[in-house]
């Protein structure tokens, strides 16, 4: 582990030899500004090339590597598809998460500290499309009975705590600029909140990405989760939050 850390530091000091930056991120993967305070949980390392992009994410405290983004473009440089892949310490993928801007469409594969595939749920910009759980013998599970995820007091209780602690950013507000952000997030067996995305990043001022990851962060109540025969069991749930100004 020392070792690990220590190729790290030996990296940073070369690329500001040669002058290439080394970007910091914090605990919520937002890159952090060099003007202010702040505490760098995370950096990334860059494989770029015409049409594709790829990002990895690594522990600033002993270089895991947690997160990748993988991003193909098109000729106008317009994003195609986008992978992203989490990982546990141990480096097994916990989590896969597939966007495809052709379509529309984003597929969230999660699986166990096995590596094996467990659940799988695609969804459209606005609505769930279908999702599947499999068995340990990589069957897929039938439905005799569910129940689905909610917020504490269900879906009048997430509006209420949307228009009590949902903020319009001033850096939009002053340059009156409105969207609607999609935010995706893995619902546990326990109903905690985790995993947190934003699926539409490069649409939306930043203002209002961060915004709308802080709002479901901050969520103070666990949710309901998923139930298939009697058995919690992990979700993911994708929910529009919208930003717009009165007349």
């Amino acid at each position: 582990m020392k070792r690990v850390f220590s190729t790290f530091i030996l990296s940073i000091i070369c690329n500001f030899i040669f002058g290439q930056e080394i970007k910091m991120y914090d605990e919520n993967f937002f890159l952090l500004e060099k003007k202010k305070k702040s505490n760098p949980v995370y950096f990334v390392k860059n494989e770029i090339s015409e049409k594709s992009l790829k990002e990895k994410f690594y522990t600033l405290k002993d270089s895991l590597l947690v997160k990748e983004i993988n991003t193909k473009k098109n000729e106008d440089g317009e994003i195609l598809t986008q992978v992203i892949l989490k990982y546990r310490p141990d480096g097994e993928i916990f989590q896969e998460l597939i966007k495809d801007n052709n379509s529309g469409s984003f597929v969230f594969k999660n699986y166990d500290t096995k590596g094996q595939l467990f659940y799988i749920s695609e969804y459209s910009r606005h609505s769930k499309m279908k999702s599947k759980y499999f068995d340990e013998e990589n069957k897929e599970i039938l439905i005799s009975s569910e129940q689905l995820p909610e917020p504490k007091d269900g879906i009048m209780g997430w509006q209420k705590y949307l228009s009590k602690n949902l903020n319009y950013p001033p850096q939009a507000r002053n340059k009156r600029l409105e969207g609607e952000a999609l935010i995706s997030f893995t619902i546990s067996e326990k109903g905690d909140i985790e995993n947190i995305e934003i699926l539409n990043p490069v649409e939306i001022h930043p203002s209002i990405v961060k915004e709308a990851y802080r709002i479901a962060n901050e969520y103070p109540y666990n949710w309901s989760p998923y139930i298939l025969n009697d058995q919690a069991r992990v979700s993911v749930m994708v929910l529009p939050l919208r930003f717009k100004l009165g007349s």
